[in-house]
């Protein structure tokens, strides 16, 4: 079974429920696309442009001026999608997040 998150799935419920053994082959990090290309980075991306526009929005009603000044802390935001991410594969994805499930 592959180790993204359908394959951890499945694996964990082979393993747990049917009492089945499980071989994962992942040639990257467990976890897969989702945790590291796709969902969580995209939508924490998202979520880190929703507050930016809220925070321009708030500032732009607050003052008669039709422009805002505040900014964008790039690494800020890699850094957070980054820790969110390492977050997910320490409880969740990790060999030794799965060890202690079973």
């Amino acid at each position: 079974i592959g180790g993204g998150s359908a394959g951890l799935t499945a694996a964990k419920f082979a393993a747990n429920t049917l009492k089945k053994k499980t071989l994962l082959v992942e040639n990257q990090l467990l976890g897969g696309d989702c945790t590291w290309t796709g969902c969580v980075p995209s939508k924490s991306l998202l979520a880190s442009a929703k507050a930016a526009q809220l925070v321009r929005k708030l500032a732009i009603d607050s003052s008669s001026s039709s422009s805002s000044s505040s900014s964008v802390n790039w690494k800020e935001i890699q850094q957070r999608y980054k820790a969110i991410q390492q977050e997910i594969y320490d409880k969740d994805d990790s060999p030794q997040a799965l060890a202690k499930k079973q």
